[in-house]
């Protein structure tokens, strides 16, 4: 059991030692052109994502309201040429007048 700790303890040594500096720092520019590219386009796809989730959900949301419409009025539509609405019967004081 004691063999345990100390290769973990070896292990965070060794890991120390060989440790470089990363050369692909995003926000400091220093690195190539190709990761500054990468990290600006990675920035304006993030930055647009949410415009474009909100701009989708809209979209649909009009859709349906333009299909729910187009529904109505053809049911309208079919109503109205079936004819007149049915009349209930008049009573005979009502026909005199």
């Amino acid at each position: 059991m004691v063999s345990r700790p100390i290769s973990l303890i070896g292990l965070c040594v060794l890991s120390t030692v060989v440790a470089q500096p990363a050369f692909a720092c995003p926000v400091c520019f220093v690195a190539k052109k190709e990761n500054l590219t990468a990290f600006l386009a990675t920035g304006v796809l993030l930055s647009l994502l949410p415009l474009m989730l909100v701009g989708g959900i809209g979209l649909w949301l009009y859709r349906q309201a333009k299909a729910r419409r187009g529904r109505a009025r053809k049911a309208e539509m079919s109503h109205h040429s079936e004819g007149p609405p049915p009349y209930p019967e008049m009573s005979e004081s009502e026909r005199r007048c």
